[in-house]
């Protein structure tokens, strides 16, 4: 069990950019606990802030931040107690679907055979397959193989994926950083992920970074 009083003191301690980083760092990791501690370290920063009347740009963005997340673990909450939610971190073994990291085509192979199998047995209420396509040039890196550098994942069949499902599914793969990692090895630069319809859409980076780019 984590010490609290001693994690609250290591944050009160950090920078405005240091904490930021935390909060960035943690986003998709935030507990209840860690926000209460949060909570009181915000508030104390900002008592101090507003008595010296010192704000920075750096201390606006940490405070915007932490209000995003609050508002976004709220709406998980939210989600998680409706009876059609799906927890996809149980559903999809990263390192099972991915299987063998040796050759792009069984990468995905593996996946796609992998999701069939859930899928089948009921484990999994959609059916996803993924597919090799074209990569976003603004993600490039080193290795990135030309026009094929994009990991497209679509749901085909069963339950329609609604955006928090396919938000979710996209952060249990880029929480695995081994699996990341071996991903950008194999020239993959760009995660994709689209509803049956399409109508809904997330992309990520490879390298780390999100983009909310619902269609």
């Amino acid at each position: 069990m984590p010490d609290n009083t001693q994690l609250q003191k290591e944050l009160e301690s950090y920078s405005d950019y240091e904490l930021f980083k935390y909060l960035t760092e943690f986003e998709s990791q935030m507990t209840s606990e860690r926000l209460i501690i949060l909570e009181q370290v915000i508030l104390n920063r900002q008592v101090i802030l507003d008595s010296s009347e010192t704000y920075t740009l750096e201390s606006l963005g940490l405070f915007s931040k932490y209000k995003e997340i609050v508002e976004s673990y709220k709406n998980k909450i939210e989600i998680e107690s409706r009876p059609e939610y799906i927890n996809w971190n149980k559903i999809i073994d990263v390192v099972e679907w991915f299987g063998e990291m040796g050759e792009r085509r069984r990468v995905v192979k593996s996946f796609n055979d992998a999701s069939k199998r859930s899928f089948v047995s009921g484990n999994a209420p959609t059916l996803l397959k993924a597919k090799i396509t074209m990569g976003e040039s603004e993600y490039a890196h080193a290795f990135s193989k030309f026009l094929t550098s994009g990991f497209r994942i679509k749901a085909l069949a069963g339950r329609q994926l609604n955006t928090y499902d396919i938000a979710e599914i996209g952060n249990v793969i880029m929480a695995n950083k081994e699996i990341v990692r071996q991903l950008i090895s194999l020239g993959w630069d760009t995660l994709y992920l689209y509803s049956n319809n399409e109508t809904n859409g997330l992309k990520w980076s490879l390298k780390g970074v999100r983009q909310n780019d619902w269609r």
